[in-house]
């Protein structure tokens, strides 16, 4: 019977069976496509997705912030960037880096195939670590290259779950990212002399040694010296005197002023010789990337500056060179010299003034952001979760941020990128976990990130 259906089909035209599949194809495409769309976010589609289009429109948006204060908060954004210069200190950092490396002994997690880590695999890195010598340097560095901050001496993740969609991409080793160019103190070397664990301006962690060289002294005091400048569009070309690439500089970054020509900003930056030690040299950048630091401190250019990262992918803690919500508000008030710190929470309540909102209901916690909020200068923030307010022009609460996804049954909630909402994305979704998966239902308090007194009106 199977060689009579063999040979009866090999009697059929060959462009029939393949009409069919094409067919098939098709309707698997179009069906996709349906999915697709049902899983979407209406606010997405519904929400401009520029912010400079809510900063034309809503009410509270013409703000500029008084030079005078401005210049505090600059002056404490630079102490913030040169401390690992300024005020190394062994002790409370590498205690909790040491614990938080050995909390994996007892809960593993999974790898980057998903199957479980197992004892050992811990074992040997925290024997890599050499804590029986700590601390083992003492010697004042800088970044050459962007790079990862790490909880332990590992380049390879660790997640939660070993299914797909959960654990990913939420590495639990790493701390943060660093751009090229980051003073960071160095206080201790792995048993291999691989990783340093290092102090940041933005966390402690382990990274790869061949991303890090030492400053001397002289070369501290020029570096700390001079303006700044600041770093204003992602994916900037620095290049040599020579025209030779040298790194790509990211919005965050501030590098010391060496001076301008017609088109272009001259910069200085830092590089390894042969013999690993920090050079100095002068390199260049077109002027559009950039601005002297701090940029002026208004919703105009707060928004023109959101504008360029709006749509960019989510990346925890930095990840492949992306934000998570975090990191998308502290590179974004940076060219500003308004410090935020590396995490949510730290944002949240180290910052301007904090309100607390939790135990409010919806309704009540949207009220006291569009009455107390100032838009493009407020953050809203729920436990892991950081947003900034950017005004309500048709009676609701917006929010620009950089999310993940959202709670659903089926796991097909991710937006993972930068994008303008409402606190309620998804609410005209089937499944949506409600009430939790609203976001206006976790949300626990606001932050003004400048005082009424701070703003110049310009309506």
């Amino acid at each position: 019977m199977k060689d009579a259906c063999m040979e009866q089909s090999l009697q059929k035209p060959i462009f029939p069976r393949a009409l069919a599949w094409f067919l098939a194809g098709l309707l698997a495409a179009v069906l996709a496509g349906c999915a697709a769309r049902d899983h979407d976010v209406a606010d997405l589609a519904r929400l401009p997705q520029s912010p400079t289009w809510y900063q034309a429109r809503v009410k509270g948006a013409d703000w500029e912030v008084k030079p005078g204060y401005q210049a505090g908060l600059a002056g404490e954004w630079r102490e913030r960037w040169f401390e690992p210069w300024l005020q190394p200190d062994c002790r409370a950092g590498g205690e909790q880096i040491k614990a938080d490396g050995e909390r994996f002994l007892a809960d593993r997690g999974y790898g980057e195939n998903l199957l479980a880590r197992e004892e050992p695999y811990y074992r040997a890195l925290i024997e890599n670590c050499s804590w029986q010598n700590y601390p083992s340097g003492g010697w004042k560095g800088i970044t050459t290259k962007s790079t990862d901050l790490r909880l332990l001496p590992s380049a390879k993740p660790v997640f939660s779950s070993d299914k797909p969609g959960e654990g990913f991409p939420f590495d639990r080793l790493q701390q943060t990212s660093l751009p090229a160019n980051t003073p960071v103190y160095v206080h201790h070397l792995s048993s291999d002399r691989a990783w340093l664990l290092v102090q940041s301006p933005l966390a402690w962690g382990w990274l790869e040694a061949d991303k890090v060289a030492p400053m001397n002294e002289a070369q501290i005091e020029q570096w700390m010296a001079a303006k700044l400048l600041a770093i204003t569009r992602d994916e900037s070309i620095v290049l040599d005197l020579e025209g030779r690439y040298v790194f790509k500089a990211s919005m965050g970054m501030a590098l010391p002023l060496a001076g301008e020509q017609d088109d272009r900003w001259l910069a200085l930056i830092a590089s390894k010789d042969y013999q690993g030690r920090a050079v100095l040299r002068t390199a260049r950048l077109e002027k559009p990337n950039a601005a002297p630091f701090p940029l002026a401190l208004s919703a105009h250019n707060l928004a023109r500056l959101a504008d360029g990262i709006m749509g960019q992918n989510y990346g925890w803690g930095g990840l492949y060179g992306n934000r998570d919500c975090s990191a998308a508000l502290r590179d974004l008030f940076a060219p500003f010299g308004l410090w935020l710190p590396r995490n949510s929470f730290d944002q949240a309540r180290q910052t301007g003034r904090f309100y607390d909102l939790s135990g409010w209901d919806a309704e009540q916690k949207k009220n006291a952001i569009m009455e107390g909020g100032t838009p493009f200068l407020t953050l809203i923030w729920l436990p892991g979760h950081i947003m900034l307010y950017v005004g309500a022009p048709q009676g609701e609460p917006l929010v620009m941020h950089n999310i993940w996804g959202l709670r659903t049954n089926t796991g097909n909630g991710i937006i993972g990128r930068m994008v303008i909402t409402s606190l309620e994305p998804g609410r005209e979704r089937a499944d949506l976990v409600r009430p939790e998966g609203l976001l206006i239902h976790r949300v626990e308090g606001m932050t003004l990130l400048a005082p009424a007194s701070a703003l110049q009106d310009n309506r």
